[in-house]
């Protein structure tokens, strides 16, 4: 078996098995995962839960930062979390690509410049805020406030309108 295959416990009693990256369906681990999750934790947000835990695993990275199931215990805490926040499966998937493009398309600066033991930050100045006064900012509003009980509309949305003097800085 190669790295790449890596290692999996399909429910079988923590026995490694194969798994080929080649066939693997992260909707169907996700849907599997969120099952397992709900039956082993309960159900519900478990938000300051998740945290606690996610914080106790970057301790443990800290500690063994070579260690890849401590980073692995990371990502499947943020998927647990992500679903108790209300998210299915194909709409995680979705965000994950779409944030990736985000990032690919933001300005960031030069790594050599950088401190390798602090975070780097793309350039903030690019991003758009929404003007809030337009029909789609203030739908983006009203959605961000479903989940978080809060306004607020999120950085890079707009309306779309180039008249905008709030979106486009005109």
């Amino acid at each position: 078996m190669t790295q790449a295959e890596g290692f999996g416990n399909a429910g079988n009693g923590g026995e490694e098995t194969e798994v080929s990256t080649a066939t693997f369906d992260l909707s169907a681990h996700l849907q599997r995962q969120r099952e397992f999750s709900r039956n082993t934790f309960g159900p519900g947000a478990r938000t300051k839960g998740v945290l606690d835990h996610i914080r106790k695993e970057l301790a443990e990275i800290e500690a063994d930062p070579k260690d890849i199931s401590e980073w692995v215990d990371v990502i499947i805490l943020a998927f647990d979390g992500a679903w108790r926040a209300g998210w299915e499966p194909d709409q995680i998937i979705a965000a994950i690509v779409a944030k990736q493009g985000k990032n690919e398309a933001r300005t960031w600066p030069d790594w050599r410049t950088s401190a390798p033991d602090r975070a780097i930050e793309h350039d903030r100045s690019k991003d758009r805020r929404s003007c809030n006064r337009h029909d789609d900012c203030n739908e983006a509003d009203q959605q961000y406030m479903i989940v978080h009980a809060t306004p607020f509309t999120p950085p890079n949305f707009h309306c779309h309108n180039d008249e905008c003097e709030d979106c486009f800085g005109a």
